[in-house]
C-alpha cells in the first residue's frame, strides 16, 4: 500500500519575493513494523507561480540516516514524503530545512 504526506507549496518568505537555495533536509520520522525502515522524499521548486516545477529526488531516508543533503533553489516549494513498501509503518514530525536566500546566476 503506497502512503505519502505532501505539502502545498510554500515560500522562504511572507511575500515570496526572494529566491532561496535550500541544501538539507533534517526529517523527523518514526519507524514501526517489520519491513524495510526507509522511506522516500522529493522536493519539487519552482521560481514563478505559473512555470513548470523542478523535481529533486526520490531520495531514500533510512531510520539511521540524520540529514539529506540535496540542492534546490526556487522561491516556492512543495515537498513529498511517502513509502511504497509493505509491512512497514511510519510517522513524520516536525521536518527542518536550511536554506540561505540567494540569487539568479
Amino acid at each position: 500500500m503506497t502512503a505519502f504526506i505532501e505539502t502545498g507549496f510554500f515560500t522562504g518568505d511572507q511575500a515570496g519575493n526572494s529566491i532561496y537555495f535550500v541544501n538539507k533536509i533534517i526529517p523527523d520520522t518514526t519507524f514501526t513494523g517489520t519491513g524495510t525502515k526507509e522511506i522516500k522524499f522529493q522536493m519539487k521548486s519552482k521560481l514563478y507561480p505559473n512555470t513548470t516545477e523542478t523535481t529533486k529526488g526520490p531520495f531514500t531516508l533510512a531510520e539511521t540516516k540524520g540529514k539529506l543533503n540535496m540542492r534546490a533553489r526556487g522561491r516556492s516549494f512543495q515537498s513529498k514524503y511517502y513509502s511504497d513498501t509493505a509491512d512497514i509503518g511510519w510517522r513524520l514530525g516536525t521536518w527542518r530545512m536550511q536554506a540561505q536566500q540567494d540569487g539568479m546566476r
